[in-house]
């Protein structure tokens, strides 16, 4: 009997515990618009790690590109009420590229399926 109760509180609590993959909105945060721009992005999460994937649309010319590299920095969070959740930060180049496919998440599980994801982009510093 105690082997039972101990299977269901651990199938119930893992349950708790999983979250979906379907989420309701991302925020790009774009600081350096006169670089360039992402369009027609869309989320991978059929496996890990999650996947934003991209094009690059030409730059906003009502902005200077104020980089002085041609990295990229990347952060993705989400608010969870008062606190943030830090999910993932890298570095890439949009040098030769049509398109490019960021990591978002590391694992689905660490996303909340009802909170937007929030990805800003900005210079990385050498």
């Amino acid at each position: 009997m105690a082997i039972f109760r101990h299977s269901l509180f651990t199938i119930i609590f893992l349950s708790s515990c999983a979250h979906s993959t379907q989420l309701s909105d991302v925020d790009i945060d774009n600081q350096i618009e006169g670089c360039f721009t992402l369009k027609n992005w869309q989320l991978d999460t059929s496996k890990e790690p999650v996947i934003l994937r991209a094009s690059f649309g030409p730059e906003n010319k009502k902005f200077e590109c104020p980089c002085k590299s041609a990295l990229v920095k990347y952060s993705v969070t989400q608010k969870i009420e008062i606190s943030t959740s830090y999910l993932l930060t890298g570095n890439f180049t949009s040098l030769g590229k049509d398109y490019v496919n960021l990591p978002i998440a590391v694992q689905k599980q660490l996303i909340f399926s009802d909170i937007p994801l929030h990805i800003s982009l900005t210079c990385a510093h050498l």
